[in-house]
């Protein structure tokens, strides 16, 4: 668990909103490719989703500290 927190950990907040951003676009284009039955991994929506967690969790905690 900890080598999948590592990147988020050294990244900066701004950063950070930046990744959120940029997961949230592909999880939009795996949601796509999904419904017109094209995703032959679904796993990825689930570990899309996991990851946005994860940057939204850093981001906040790093906000919330002076």
């Amino acid at each position: 668990m900890a080598k999948k927190n590592q990147t988020i950990d050294n990244k900066s907040a701004a950063e950070l909103g930046e990744e959120a951003n940029k997961l949230k676009k592909e999880l939009f284009d795996l949601r796509f490719k999904n419904s017109t039955k094209s995703l032959s991994d679904t796993m990825a929506l689930r570990r899309t989703r996991r990851q946005i967690a994860r940057v939204l969790t850093a981001a906040k905690q790093k906000s919330a500290t002076p």
